[in-house]
């Protein structure tokens, strides 16, 4: 059986203790917080945990459900649609206290309810369901008008600052719930912090903690640098690798956080003299578009082929080779863009000096042949 993940206030540790040995009893798996090793992130080692756990139990007291890091937890499985099953260890809570979008879930003061709760939810799972589920909801450029990019002089992505406030107020509404789109507003504000002029002027940050508090993202929030790395870390590795590898043959490699258009560019080789650009400049209009367009436009032309060795002019003067390839991942869905250009025009106009030396820097090795290629 695969684990389950017990969700409880550190203070809690009898009922926690009685709740593990009642479901051990019963041969239910718990992941045990006791092999966290030291010196590693707790944000990767709980994100992994609730990644591999097919289910949670939420052991409900009155500190766990006043709990930053057990509500930050219930909102990591709630967004990848797995089951929370809720403890009411303490008979004084009710499900008013709880969580909003936990009401309605099981819910039992009973140990063996909890145990026959986990028993059913494991016996109705494929293994294929322990991967996680895609967070539910609209990205934010899919709600009209709330969507906080604008372009200046006709290609540069700004922030707009009316339009965040009036789409942090929308999703505040009692009648609206998006937490994916709350998180793309939220990534927004956070991933500019520092480079631009906050979006969120002070007579609104109540507004901003409350949007926080409805979607429960303050591990996302808090653990906002480590959860980007990880979204981008093998992306980031391979245009690392492959500039190295194609250094100087006039081909550039350059990937695009798609969710912030305003400093898209997180790894970028090759580019001088062909686009110039450099990690942490803004996207193109193409991928502001690409954004708002939900990505359609690109889809339709990656099912006719088109995306890959297309036309495509920087200046008037600069025409390169380029493949776009869109980065997906499991939680988040479209996060990025790679995009990989050939200047062809420098081919072109390659003389005899100049072509060998782009076959000798083709052909140029820079690393040592690792022992287990050697024969």
């Amino acid at each position: 059986m695969a684990q389950i993940f017990v969700s409880h206030c550190s203070e809690d540790q009898t009922e926690y203790q009685n709740l593990t040995f009642s479901l051990r009893r019963s041969d239910i798996d718990v992941w045990d917080p006791a092999g966290l090793l030291a010196g590693s992130p707790l944000s990767d080692q709980l994100r992994s945990a609730i990644q591999n756990c097919f289910a949670c139990i939420f052991l409900a007291t009155k500190r766990s459900v006043q709990s930053k890091w057990c509500l930050a937890e219930l909102g990591a499985f709630w967004g990848t649609g797995k089951k929370v099953v809720i403890y009411l260890s303490d008979r004084d809570l009710t499900e008013n206290d709880l969580p909003p979008q936990f009401r309605g879930n099981v819910l039992t003061s009973s140990v063996q309810d909890v145990v026959q709760a986990i028993e059913q939810i494991s016996a109705g799972q494929k293994k294929s369901d322990f991967r996680p589920a895609r967070i539910p909801g609209l990205r934010l450029f899919q709600h009209e008008g709330y969507y906080p990019i604008d372009l200046a002089d006709g290609n540069r992505p700004v922030l707009n600052a009316a339009t965040y406030i009036k789409a942090l107020h929308h999703f505040l509404e009692e009648n609206v719930y998006d937490r994916r789109a709350a998180m793309d507003l939220v990534y927004l504000r956070v991933d500019n912090f520092g480079r631009e002029p906050d979006i969120v002027p002070a007579s609104h940050e109540r507004d901003y903690s409350a949007l926080i508090r409805k979607y429960e993202l303050e591990f996302f929030r808090e653990h906002f640098k480590d959860e980007k790395e990880r979204v981008f870390r093998n992306a980031r590795r391979v245009v690392n690798d492959l500039g190295q590898t194609l250094k100087g043959v006039f081909l550039e490699l350059v990937l695009h956080d798609v969710r912030n258009p305003i400093h898209s560019i997180i790894a970028a080789r090759n580019t001088s003299g062909i686009s110039n650009r450099n990690i942490g400049d803004p996207s193109t209009r193409f991928v502001v578009n690409y954004v708002r367009n939900q990505g359609r436009d690109l889809m339709e032309a990656m099912e006719g082929g088109s995306k890959i060795a297309y036309k495509k002019t920087f200046t008037q003067t600069k025409v390169v080779k380029a493949t776009t390839t869109p980065i997906h991942d499991d939680l988040y869905g479209l996060v990025g863009i790679l995009c990989l250009n050939i200047d062809i025009e420098a081919l072109d106009r390659f003389d005899e000096h100049q072509r060998a030396e782009f076959f000798e820097n083709f052909k140029r090795n820079t690393g040592k042949t690792p022992a287990f290629e050697l024969l």
